[in-house]
């Protein structure tokens, strides 16, 4: 399938920010006490918010009347 690529480099950022988040909660050392559990959880949740609000995926629309499921 074609995927377009705004969609790509927006997806490639997600991972890159978490990558960096991760390396961050792990060679900080204000961070590095946090459980790895739980930083994997965190870095997860902050690069996916952030990703949404930086490249927001715009709804397309189905060709089904308002209020109906396609």
């Amino acid at each position: 399938t074609y995927i377009r690529p705004q969609l790509l480099f927006a997806v490639l950022g997600v991972v890159a920010l978490a990558v960096a988040l991760s390396c961050a909660m792990h060679w900080l050392p204000v961070l590095n006490t946090v459980s790895s559990g739980f930083s994997i959880i965190l870095c997860t949740v902050l690069a996916a918010g952030l990703g949404a609000l930086a490249a927001p995926v715009p709804d397309e629309p189905s060709g089904a009347p308002d209020g109906e499921v396609a």
